[in-house]
C-alpha cells in the first residue's frame, strides 16, 4: 500500500484544489469529475504488469513466499517474466519438485503497443539471481546510458561489482546511493562488505547467489532473448556450477515444447 501513497496524495491535492472556495463553481464541478474519471479510465489495469512489479519488489526484499503467492493468483496466461520469477522462488525455497505444477505457465505478450523483451524490464535482476553477472552489468550499463541512471540499476551494478571482487567500482556505485534519501541505509550495509568477501555468505541478498557463480568469465550476445539464452548457455558451457545447471534444467519443462515462444521474449 505504501507504494501507492504518492499517487493518492497527488489525486487528493487535485481534488482539494478543485474544491477551493475561490475557484469558480463551474470549474470545481468540472475538474473533480474529470479527475476521478481520468484515474478510473486511464489507470493501467493489466494484471500481469502489476504482478510483475509486485514479484520484483518481493525478490528485492527476499520474500520468496510472497513471490509465489503473487504468481499463484495470476488471472489468465502469465508472461514469461512472471514464470521466471516464480521458478526462481520455487528453486530458492526448495519446492521445485513438490509444487512446480501448482503454478500457471505460459508466455503471454506484455500489454504494450510495442515489442517488450524481459531483458529490458526484469531481466537484469534475473541475470543477477542466476549468477550471470556480466550480463546483468552489461544491460544496466546500456540501459543507464540510453534511458538514464536509476536506483535499481545502481544497486544491481553495485552487487555485481561486489560479487566480482571489483571493489573500487562497487564503492563508486555505493557512494552515489548514499546520496539518496531512501537507499542510503542499503548502501551503507553493503559498503560494510567491501574487501570482506567472507561476509558475503551471511548477506541475505548476495549469499544465495554465491553457489551459482560461474568459474569462467565471458560475454557474448544474448540477442535480447534472456530465458532462451540462459538455458542454452548454462547447459552448453563448462563453466556453469552444479547449482546453476540445476536451475537451468528446472526451467526446461516449458522450454522443451515452446522454444519458439521464447524467441519472442
Amino acid at each position: 500500500m505504501g507504494y501507492y501513497v504518492p499517487y493518492i496524495v497527488l489525486v487528493a491535492c487535485i481534488c482539494l484544489m478543485s474544491l477551493r472556495l475561490s475557484t469558480p463553481k463551474l470549474v470545481r464541478w468540472v475538474i473533480l469529475p474529470l479527475c476521478v474519471i481520468g484515474v478510473a479510465v486511464f489507470w493501467y489495469k493489466d494484471d500481469n504488469f502489476h504482478r510483475e512489479l509486485a514479484m520484483s519488489r518481493s525478490i528485492g526484499q527476499q520474500d520468496w513466499e510472497q513471490v509465489l503467492k503473487t504468481a499463484k493468483g495470476v488471472k489468465g496466461e502469465p508472461t514469461r517474466a512472471i514464470c521466471m520469477m516464480q521458478n526462481l522462488a520455487l528453486f530458492r525455497l526448495g519446492k521445485r519438485n513438490d509444487e512446480m505444477f501448482m503454478y500457471p505457465n505460459g508466455a503471454a505478450r506484455p500489454n504494450a503497443p510495442f515489442p517488450m523483451r524481459t531483458v529490458h524490464t526484469y531481466g537484469k535482476m534475473l541475470y543477477l539471481q542466476y549468477g550471470v553477472l556480466n550480463y546483468c552489468y552489461r544491460w544496466c550499463m546500456e540501459d543507464g546510458v540510453e534511458y538514464g541512471w536509476t536506483v535499481e540499476r545502481l544497486r544491481l551494478m553495485a552487487q555485481c561489482s561486489l560479487l566480482n571482487g571489483e571493489y573500487v567500482a562497487a564503492q563508486r556505485f555505493l557512494n552515489l546511493l548514499k546520496k539518496t534519501d531512501f537507499h542510503k541505509g542499503w548502501a551503507k550495509e553493503h559498503e560494510a562488505l567491501l574487501y570482506r568477501p567472507a561476509l558475503f555468505a551471511q548477506n541475505p541478498e548476495l549469499g544465495p547467489i554465491l553457489p551459482l557463480l560461474r568459474s569462467d568469465n565471458f560475454l557474448t550476445a544474448d540477442q535480447s532473448q534472456e530465458e532462451l539464452f540462459l538455458i542454452e548457455q548454462i547447459l552448453s558451457s563448462p563453466g556453469a556450477t552444479r547449482e546453476q545447471q540445476e536451475l537451468a534444467r528446472f526451467t526446461m519443462r516449458y522450454y522443451r515444447h515452446n522454444r519458439y515462444k521464447l524467441v519472442e521474449q
